[in-house]
């Protein structure tokens, strides 16, 4: 039998081939340096990625090693008749549950709850730092609180309500109630103030807080808010900025009462909007008839100011303000008291 040849069929040479058998030797061994750079950028880039995110992982596991284990909260600036009781308490509600002094958001967060306290009004600034011990971190606050200035009897007429400036109800059972005068080894005084009795020490001797206690129409103003809340009622305000008035005077103390019922002669138009009840201890009351304030737009009522001018020379006259009348009317051109 003839033996059939074996024809060899040929290959075209790759693209890469030809295009490597084109180069000159130069240039083989240029590509070959880039080749090899490129592979070692590779390596050696993946390895640094790799090792950041382990030195990463490293550095935060020994922060979270090294951060201090005991995190005190500082209310810097508080003002001095806020007793160590109230500030405890703020303290208490602007710390964030498991604490974690290396955590970043920590700020803002003391921030938010502190926001939300009712006796913080505005947060000026919230900072975090080393205490001396670094074992100990420090979370500084410093704001602007309300202070209660007056209180109102509520419905059950046991109970009080305290409020701000703005009408803002506080917390009943944080609210100061008590002050002393003392001094320290100098000779210093100055007036410490206490939640409750039983804060007292037994060698001071403390007196209870003279807050005004306004009287509302609660079938026309409504309940009071929830602790942080503004109270919405056009009396309270109006009696609010009476009590802000009468409070600048040395004689504010004897004022038991400011009675917004009648506000806006809603009950009886022959009486005054807002009168005063002035009364030491167990002494016969005056009625102190105040009237309204004037419009915005102006009007023809006789100024807070005028008013507050009558109620000086009275006490100038007579030394005070209780007891001394039956009434004082302040809602014309001249103060009208009555004969005894």
């Amino acid at each position: 039998m003839a033996r059939k040849d074996k024809v060899r069929k040929e290959r075209t040479p790759s693209r890469l081939a030809t295009w490597w058998a084109g180069r000159s030797e130069q240039g083989r061994a240029s590509f070959r340096r880039g080749v090899t750079a490129f592979l070692l950028t590779v390596v050696f880039g993946g390895a640094a990625v790799a090792g950041l995110v382990m030195l990463e992982k490293r550095v935060l596991r020994r922060q979270a090693a090294e951060a201090p284990r005991q995190v005190r909260v500082s209310l810097v600036g508080s003002p001095s008749w806020m007793p160590p009781t109230l500030q405890w308490r703020i303290v208490e509600s602007v710390r964030p549950r498991g604490v974690n002094f290396a955590h970043a958001d920590l700020t803002k967060e003391v921030h938010a709850l502190a926001e939300a306290n009712p006796w913080i009004r505005k947060v000026r600034a919230v900072r975090k730092r080393l205490d001396k011990n670094p074992q100990v971190g420090l979370i500084e606050i410093e704001a602007e609180y309300r202070r209660p200035v007056a209180m109102v009897l509520l419905r059950d007429e046991i109970n009080y309500a305290y409020v701000d400036d703005e009408g803002i109800r506080l917390p009943t059972e944080q609210v100061p109630k008590y002050a002393a005068e003392v001094a320290d080894r100098t000779g210093h005084k100055r007036w410490v103030y206490y939640v409750s009795q039983e804060e007292i020490p037994p060698y001071i001797q403390a007196s209870r807080i003279h807050y005004i206690n306004i009287q509302l129409y609660f079938d026309r103003d409504g309940d009071p808010p929830a602790p942080g809340r503004k109270w919405q009622c056009p009396a309270l305000a109006e009696g609010i900025r009476l009590v802000k008035l009468i409070a600048t005077r040395p004689y504010a103390w004897e004022v038991t009462t400011v009675d917004a019922r009648n506000f806006n002669a809603r009950i009886s138009r022959s009486e005054p909007d807002l009168r005063m009840w002035a009364q030491v201890g167990q002494g016969p009351r005056t009625d102190i008839r105040f009237g309204r304030f004037p419009n915005a737009s102006g009007d023809w009522v006789v100024s807070p100011e005028r008013k507050m001018s009558y109620l000086d020379e009275f006490v100038g006259d007579h030394g005070r303000l209780a007891g001394v009348r039956e009434y004082i009317d302040l809602r014309y051109d001249t103060g009208y008291e009555s004969i005894n």
